[in-house]
């Protein structure tokens, strides 16, 4: 974070300082296409010539004479098209392909070199120049250009953008790079981690006894853990707490308790508890609809001793699941 935000401030100095280079040579650019026309345009024409003599007040002859050379071109090219021409050739030999405008303020009149409002609006205004002939600033002949400089242009003229972006790029990959290696290297630890952290886990837990079958029913009713329940009248009792069950719910409890395989299967049931034939070997999805019906039924019944479950065994049947009721 501390190296980008460097990396910023540096490039973003650079670029002011190449950005306020770039405006002075524009700007150098210009007042060299103001003495060129002059050149071209008054070469063999000389209206009026002001001399050191013949300067009458504080005024210097060079000021009037540069007002009237600037009163002469302004009538015989009023838009400066020849000096908007100019400044564009100058720019162009500094490597400089941008658009430009030249605007002249003679007396109370203003002209552009090219009718394009928004241009100027939105333009860089560089420094103008000013001629007066008189103290009176209505009398002002006023040059100035009017330049858009286009971002990419000030960064490929900064001499230091490039080191700066290869150091940041190198920072950044080796940056990627320890990254990269640190989450390969923990991915490879990770799973060591696991193990030692299940391990640790499974000593901590403490297995609640359960009695998952119950292959044979005591005479006098008794179960696991101090179950209590009678065959005939379907009371199941344990300590304060008793569950009377009736039709399939006790045909059903009953043929868990009694049945001889750890898991009664969907036939058994279906054929046993709901007293139904089978028309084959396999129960079909309405068979099974109804022995999910009665083992709900069952569930609901024995609801107030959550101890004692009855196990979904997927695709074969259903299990009796007896835990012990003292542990919580």
């Amino acid at each position: 974070m501390c190296t980008t935000l460097l990396c910023f401030m540096i490039v973003r100095n650079g670029f002011r300082s190449c950005h306020k280079k770039t405006v002075s040579e524009i700007t150098a650019a210009f007042r060299q296409a103001v003495d060129e026309e002059l050149k071209i345009q008054l070469d063999s024409v000389r209206i009026v010539s002001y001399s050191e003599e013949t300067s009458s007040d504080s005024i210097s002859y060079a000021e009037k004479n540069g007002w009237c050379d600037q009163d002469f071109l302004f009538l015989i090219d009023t838009n400066r098209i020849l000096l908007d021409s100019l400044f564009r050739s100058k720019l162009t030999d500094l490597g400089m392909e941008i658009q430009a405008v030249v605007c002249c303020k003679h007396k109370e009149r203003t002209t552009v070199s090219r009718s394009d409002s928004l241009f100027i609006r939105d333009a860089l205004a560089l420094e103008p120049i000013v001629y007066r002939m008189n103290r009176n600033a209505e009398d002002n002949i006023e040059l100035q250009a009017f330049v858009q400089i286009p971002f990419g242009l000030v960064l490929k003229r900064m001499d230091s953008i490039l080191p700066i972006l290869l150091f940041y790029g190198l920072f950044v990959g080796i940056l990627c790079g320890c990254y990269k290696w640190g989450i390969k290297k923990q991915n490879a630890v990770l799973p060591e981690e696991k193990i030692v952290e299940k391990k640790i886990i499974e000593t901590k837990i403490i297995e609640k006894p359960v009695v998952t079958f119950v292959r044979s029913f005591s005479k006098d009713g008794t179960l696991p853990f101090g179950l209590q329940f009678d065959k005939k009248s379907g009371v199941l009792l344990y300590r304060d707490t008793s569950v009377t069950l009736s039709g399939q719910s006790l045909k059903l409890f009953t043929l868990l308790i009694d049945f001889q395989q750890p898991v009664i299967t969907f036939q058994a049931i279906y054929s046993q508890v709901l007293g139904n034939a089978l028309k084959g070997e396999q129960v079909g999805k309405t068979e099974r609809d109804a022995v999910s019906a009665a083992v709900v039924r069952l569930r609901e019944n024995l609801s107030p001793m959550p101890f004692i479950r009855i196990k979904s065994c997927r695709g074969v049947g259903y299990q009796l699941v007896i835990s012990d009721p003292s542990i919580s």
